[in-house]
This record gives C-alpha cells, structure tokens and sequence, in this order.
C-alpha cells in the first residue's frame, strides 16, 4: 500500500512521519466498513515479546502486568465496541493492526472514538 515510502523516508525526523500520516490519511484504511466484531489477537505471543525485551530480571511481572491489561481492555471493548459506528470501528482496527494488533490499542482508539463523539453530542456538531 505505502510501497513508494520508504523506511527512510519515515525515519527523517518530523517530515517523514507527516508524509507517512498523509499518505495513509490518503489512501485510507484497508478495512471493511463494517467490522464482524472483535479481532482476535494474539495475547500470549504479544505479551511474550514484552517480556523479552524487558529483560530476564523483570520478565515475569511484566507478562503479568501486559496479560492484565490485555484482559482488561478486552472486557472494556465487549461492552464499548458495540457502541461505536462502523466508520469508527474501521479506523479503529486499522489503527491496531497498523500499530501492534492488542486489544490496549483497540482500547485507547474506541475510548478516544467515544470521546469525540460525546464532544459533538454535547458541542451539537
């Protein structure tokens, strides 16, 4: 989809993650309008990969701590994620998928969607 950016064109600072945002701002995400529920992810394996790279001294309560987390939002998402429009669910799994496929960052986009929906409920636009 981006095949014409490059890693380092991302790399250079600023510009190159404006041109990366708007490049896909253009092309849009590659999700159906209409998602079929909540994505599976791969929990255990994500959570593995955090482990590691926080070091054999903090491997463990760190494993812990993701999987709680990654439970937690996956409980929040079951009652939110209905709520949301399908353009609103569409973003938001492009943007976990984009990102690192856990439910957290499913989480943090529904919880932003819902924001924004509140403040143009409450600002009437």
């Amino acid at each position: 989809m981006l095949s014409f950016l490059t890693r380092r064109d991302v790399s250079e600072g600023p510009m190159g993650i404006r041109l990366a945002v708007a490049a896909l701002l253009l092309t849009g995400p590659a999700w159906p309008a209409v998602a079929e529920g909540l994505p599976r992810y791969d929990v255990s394996g994500h959570c593995g990969r955090v482990a590691v790279v926080a070091g054999k001294a903090r491997s463990p309560e760190m494993r812990e701590a993701c999987e709680r987390r990654e439970q937690e939002a996956h409980a929040i998402l079951t009652q939110t994620w209905p709520t949301l429009s399908p353009a609103a669910q569409g973003r938001c799994l492009w943007a976990a998928h984009a990102y690192d496929r856990t439910y957290a960052t499913l989480h943090d986009c529904v919880r932003l969607e819902l924001e924004a929906m509140e403040r143009r409920r409450r600002w009437g636009s």
